[in-house]
């Protein structure tokens, strides 16, 4: 058993799936089992579905004006707006 399967799942038929996937030489079958493996897993039999979640904190000194806190790390990343007030 895998030891972050925190919702305690035995599943063989998966298991089988992946150890197909892992042992498969040819690249085109291999594709073939990884995809129902991923249809199984994710479509029929979805369990478990681990998903990220980040909050952003961006400190920073009194005297930096003009940065503007986006909620995403990859938007709003201009700098040419920012100076500081001393």
């Amino acid at each position: 058993m895998y030891t972050d399967n925190f919702g305690n799942f035995d599943d063989q038929h998966e298991v089988d799936l992946y150890q197909q996937m892992l042992r498969e030489t040819d690249p085109a079958k291999q594709r073939a089992v990884m995809r129902e493996f991923e249809k199984y897993v994710l479509d029929e039999q979805a369990h478990e579905l681990f998903m990220l979640w980040q909050h952003r904190i961006v400190p920073h000194r009194s005297y930096v004006k003009g940065w503007k806190i986006s909620p995403s790390f990859y938007v709003n990343q201009d700098l040419a707006t920012i100076w500081l007030d001393r």
